[in-house]
């Protein structure tokens, strides 16, 4: 089991180790706050990409109604990272060492795009191609001026948003535990009303060769699909057929509206998906947001279909949860709303 220690900042040492020192060493699998009392476990935090509020984070609607304060270290104990762990850091929102790169040259001011491109190291016309990746993913922004100056989005905001779809996708392990009779948390589901009860959920795994079960749900679509996707957290049969199930949907005449993040991956995905969708009597409507990491359907705004995308392997087909409990539907259909409206026109 992990320990959770605080450290002493005038000398280096955790509690228990100076407690040792002093010659009282704690009891074995105590565990302590900075105050000494033992330690209490937080309660579930209420948050989620969908579950977010806007008030906590400017320009985003993504941030939690409430949080549990982390234990920071003073500013004497942390060491500066170097450019070189910044840009490895960064790959956990998507980036690319060179989108990075320029992101980070972009941090502390606005600059024009030859001056990011030089201070990023790279060639001036693969500069200019990773900063229209960078603004179409909305990781910067752009001052609308001739010439346009840059801007990266605060870090902080970006890695939040990150934090709240993982959050948001421990809902579905919540949805799974309620289904086989356990009784969840009311804090941890609070959009579920009553007694904190998860609502009943059909699981949905592919067997065999057969088409995935959560494809066959979407393909029941008769008037509208809200789709938010991440192509890379699903296997490539998948993917397509994803695609080509959108496409097919798309040309019978359903609405559909899909948020993505705007990776090369992703635009392949939706180029994939609009020729499928070539003669639809309507287009698909896409929008950006980034980072993205769910897999979410609403399905005629009668159901809601997830696919986990924190499995231990992707090498599979997506295990998927189908959601029919009206309350908790319509929830999760605002939850889309709210995404819809932050996200950006591709």
């Amino acid at each position: 089991m992990y320990q959770f220690r605080n450290r002493d900042e005038s000398n280096g040492l955790t509690s228990d180790e100076k407690a040792r020192a002093d010659g009282n060493p704690p009891p074995r699998g105590a565990q302590h706050t900075s105050s000494g009392a033992p330690f209490a476990r937080p309660a579930p935090v209420d948050s989620g990409f969908f579950a977010a509020s806007a008030a906590s984070i400017p320009g985003s609607f993504l941030a939690p109604r409430s949080s549990v304060t982390p234990t920071v270290p003073s500013a004497a104990a942390r060491a500066p990272p170097s450019a070189e762990a910044m840009v490895e850091g960064f790959r956990l929102l998507g980036m690319t060492p060179r989108e990075a790169r320029v992101y980070l040259a972009l941090r502390d001011a606005s600059r024009g795009a030859r001056e990011a491109t030089q201070r990023a190291g790279l060639h001036r016309a693969t500069g200019y191609r990773v900063l229209q990746r960078l603004l179409d993913r909305g990781l910067i922004t752009g001052d609308g001026r001739k010439p346009q100056r840059y801007r990266a989005v605060d870090p902080a905001i970006l890695f939040r948003r990150l934090e709240l779809f993982y959050r948001d996708e421990t809902e579905i392990p919540n949805f799974l535990a309620g289904s086989f009779g356990s009784k969840g948390s009311a804090d941890s589901m609070s959009y579920v009303p009553g007694d904190g009860i998860a609502p009943s959920v059909r699981i949905l795994v592919a067997e065999g060769r057969a088409p995935h079960p959560a494809l066959l749900e979407l393909g029941q679509a008769k008037h509208s699909l809200s789709v938010v996707v991440r192509p890379l957290a699903t296997p490539v049969a998948f993917r397509g057929a994803l695609a080509r199930t959108l496409g097919r949907l798309a040309r019978g005449g359903v609405q559909i509206r899909l948020v993505c993040d705007a990776t090369p991956a992703d635009h392949r995905f939706c180029n994939a998906m609009q020729r499928e969708a070539k003669g639809a009597p309507t287009p698909i409507h896409v929008r950006h947001f980034s980072p993205v990491a769910s897999n979410f359907f609403s399905v005629d705004r009668l159901r809601i279909i997830r696919l986990a995308t924190l499995g231990v392997s992707n090498r599979k087909p997506p295990v998927g949860i189908a959601i029919d409990d009206l309350t908790s539907v319509r929830s999760l259909v605002s939850r889309f709303e709210a995404l819809w409206s932050e996200a950006l026109a591709a």
